[in-house]
């Protein structure tokens, strides 16, 4: 009797060390040279299992990689997609083993999702006649800031009967997320030389009445806006700067604006809610919002609930505890879902970890990770082959 197909601990390690030991930071957010070694290397074993190779310019110098392993065109086509950029490693630092948890930069954002794919990949190919879909493993650029890899992937990954987007979810099933939008606020005055604060006008002191009218007026309304199960919108101050020299009174001053929108919130009714706090202030002509400068759409999925049974039942005989779940941080899946392929987004991992000093990911996890994508490359594609006709497909 053969032995089971099943990822290969030693190998998962090894692959997943390597990805993180790459350090990959979304050039716009540190200058370098991004995620190009990072691409390479992906593209580097993906070429070893055989895939044909497409490297797509999505920005200048920052290069998708596309490995398709194509076996019938009338076969159900299954897409696998993680992102190579991180954001920059900080005290978090280049891979370090304490026991079976790997720490480092992107350990758990995204390369622990990278690696349990490749090994998907490499366990699916065994399975040889008994392959009944086509597979597309897409590396991204740029998910950390303005998700242009995924937008330019949209393009040329041609026909998708399933997109899976790997994120630290522990395996829960995301199907839908919320989309952002970001701003500014500035408020103006006039300096003069602080021992005769009287003759001048505090942009900074208008800035902390705009701050009262935000936190008494604008977050409540924003709380108010509602999806699924009671969740909400979601806002911070991120960001202030004003003033110069403290011997003067500062002239202007300005914050940033972050908001996380559930769906069916658009960034209309992000900004109408600021302005109708503000609506005094603004007309008196020393505060101004600045157009947003980012506003991501949500996502939510269009998989049938038959799917994503399907996927919770393969994500629970690892995780018991998965579930189908919204998730509160954007990812790729709102600019893969142009063609309205069915999308879900889910990983090994746990998200408190990513963007941290101390992010990890337990190996364990992005084993069974590796075994769960490649139970959906078993399982899905007569699913997906029955929904193309129009019928129902048994359970498998």
């Amino acid at each position: 009797m053969p032995a089971p197909i099943a990822a290969d601990r030693e190998e998962v390690a090894r692959r997943l060390e390597r990805y993180v030991a790459v350090d990959s930071p979304n050039p716009a957010l540190e200058p370098g040279q991004g995620e190009a070694e990072m691409a390479d290397l992906l593209a580097a074993d993906l070429t070893e299992l055989g895939a044909r190779i497409v490297r797509q310019e999505a920005l200048p110098g920052r290069r998708n990689v596309i490995g398709r392993f194509d076996v019938d065109p009338a076969l159900p086509t299954i897409v696998l997609d993680a992102h190579v950029d991180t954001v920059p490693r900080g005290e978090a630092g280049g891979p370090r083993w304490q026991g079976d948890t790997l720490f480092g930069r992107g350990a758990c954002d995204n390369k622990g999702s990278l690696a349990a794919m490749v090994e998907a990949a490499r366990l699916w190919l065994r399975l040889g006649r008994a392959r009944a879909c086509n597979l597309v493993v897409l590396g991204t650029v740029d998910e950390e800031v303005s998700v242009k890899g995924a937008e330019a992937a949209a393009d040329i990954i041609g026909r998708a009967d399933l997109i899976v987007v790997g994120e630290p979810t522990n395996l829960s099933i995301g199907v839908w997320h919320k989309g952002t939008t970001r701003f500014a606020i500035e408020t103006t005055g006039r300096s003069c030389h602080s021992s005769m604060p009287e003759r001048g006008d505090n942009a900074i002191d208008r800035m902390a009445i705009v701050l009262s009218r935000i936190a008494g007026r604008v977050r409540p309304a924003i709380a108010a806006m509602r999806y699924e199960d009671g969740v909400s919108c979601v806002m911070s101050v991120g960001a202030i700067a004003g003033g110069g020299p403290l011997n003067q009174v500062p002239d202007h001053c300005r914050i940033g604006i972050d908001v996380r929108r559930v769906p069916g919130v658009d960034s209309e009714m992000i900004v109408a809610a600021f302005d109708e706090a503000l609506a005094d202030l603004i007309a008196e002509g020393h505060v101004g919002r600045g157009a947003p400068f980012i506003s991501s759409r949500s996502f939510r999925t269009t998989a049938p609930d038959a799917l994503v049974d399907l996927l919770l039942d393969c994500a629970r005989r690892r995780v018991p505890q998965a579930g189908r779940i919204g998730l509160p941080f954007g990812t790729n899946a709102n600019r893969l879902d142009r063609f309205g392929a069915p999308i879900v987004v889910t990983g090994p991992g746990h998200i408190e970890y990513a963007h941290t000093a101390d992010e990890q990911i337990e190996l364990g996890e992005v084993v069974q990770a590796a075994d769960f994508y490649l139970d959906i490359l078993r399982r899905a594609p007569a699913l997906l082959a029955a929904s193309r006709r129009g019928a129902t497909a048994p359970a498998t």
